[in-house]
């Protein structure tokens, strides 16, 4: 018996819980009155401020998407270099680590460009990236709207 009631205890906690995390998260009671001496058209104001902050919350986590697409192709890319590198004993030149070099094989499907949905080339444009060789190795940066975000070197 002490058992049954522990657990309608929890579970009237829990959704207790569930019902102000709801109320927080859908804004919480939207049908307040307006002030005096306030329209229909403040409010309709602030519900327009709200879409905006939704709509650059969203174009937000879509930056952060695509940041992180960008930053698993070129994971994949360095793979298949390191992996050429292992079975050459060289790094390929930059004319191999395209879609349609000899890496493209070690990779399986090629990175796709995520501002463009074709597939990641050469280049310093969003989504594209470069691939240089340096003394004993090589570098690899990838570049968003704003110029290089990730850069890796080995």
């Amino acid at each position: 018996m002490p058992t049954l009631t522990l657990v309608a205890i929890v579970v009237v906690a829990m959704g207790i819980g569930a019902g102000i995390t709801w109320g927080v998260m859908a804004g919480g009671d939207k049908s307040e009155s307006a002030p005096a001496g306030q329209t229909a058209g403040a409010g309709q104001a602030a519900e327009a401020g709200d879409a905006e902050s939704y709509t650059e919350a969203l174009a937000g986590g879509m930056d952060l998407a695509r940041e992180a697409s960008l930053k698993q192709g070129l994971r994949a890319i360095e793979v298949a270099v390191q992996t050429s590198f292992v079975e050459l004993g060289d790094y390929p030149s930059p004319a191999e680590v395209t879609a349609n070099g000899s890496v493209a094989a070690i990779v399986g499907v090629w990175p796709t460009n995520p501002y463009t949905d074709a597939p990641m080339q050469p280049g310093k444009g969003p989504g594209d990236y470069t691939y240089e060789l340096t003394a004993g190795g090589f570098k690899l940066t990838g570049y968003d709207p704003e110029g290089p975000v990730v850069e890796i070197q080995r």
